[in-house]
């Protein structure tokens, strides 16, 4: 296990209260110690009675891995990403969980500039790219103004300069906010994909207990996915947690 990455956050931080703190403390003990089943314990406590926070879901989801417990670990560094998006070392987790999940569902490879756009999306959350586009609308309208008054090639300049990044950002803006409409689950069991939503129906392919998919339809007891690699079929409920 020594190629993990562990960076557990002692987050003085968003708990406020002295018992909660107290606790992240000793579940902070107890990884050093080795005691992932207890440390897991209370980051499970804390998250329930507090909510869930970046650190609060990594630290859960690294105790997770550190048991063998692959799905529950990356249901919970899921959430954390989805929390910070930019953060390496979460991303790290979850590349080291993607090599350990059997058979490999492998995502198809993205065409170059749209590679670029979502990298680019996946820095930051909707709230702080919609925030960088407002403040791009506003040097707009202020630039425009001016050029108005003054009528100068130089201002006019900036104007589309700022105007170009504006349409950039609210690209990303808008690939971001959708992406984060999307309903993802992780399969908790080793189950097969099935072509329809029936026990008795024809089974595509294999799926190990980890593997990351998108929720796209619902029929009784079955969820409709859409894997990575865009294959589709149909799961039981009970298989899958949501992110």
């Amino acid at each position: 296990m020594d190629r993990i990455l562990i960076v557990f956050s002692l987050f003085l931080f968003t708990l406020s209260q002295t018992h909660a703190a107290d606790q992240a403390l000793e579940a902070f003990r107890m990884v050093e110690q080795k005691n992932y089943e207890g440390a897991a314990k209370i980051y499970e406590s804390l998250i329930q009675v507090h909510g869930a926070t970046s650190d609060l879901c990594f630290n859960l989801g690294t105790c997770y891995l550190y048991l063998q417990r692959t799905p529950e670990a990356r249901v919970y560094l899921e959430r954390a990403l989805s929390y910070q998006p930019g953060s390496e070392k979460i991303k790290n987790q979850l590349r080291y969980i993607n090599q350990r999940i059997e058979p490999k569902i492998e995502a198809l490879p993205a065409f170059f500039l749209y590679g670029g756009l979502v990298r680019l999306r996946d820095i930051a959350s909707s709230q702080i790219w919609g925030w960088v586009m407002l403040t791009l609308a506003f040097v707009c309208g202020a630039l425009g103004i001016k050029n108005n008054t003054k009528k100068s090639t130089h201002v006019l300049k900036y104007v589309k300069i700022a105007g170009f990044l504006f349409v950039i950002t609210s690209l990303i803006y808008l690939s971001r906010k959708q992406f984060e409409y999307q309903v993802s689950a992780i399969l908790m069991t080793n189950s097969p994909l099935k072509i329809a939503p029936e026990v008795n129906s024809q089974e595509l392919i294999p799926l190990g207990a980890g593997t990351k998919m998108q929720v796209i339809d619902s029929l009784d007891g079955w969820w409709k996915v859409q894997l990575e690699n865009n294959d589709q079929g149909w799961l039981p409920k009970e298989s899958l947690a949501k992110i």
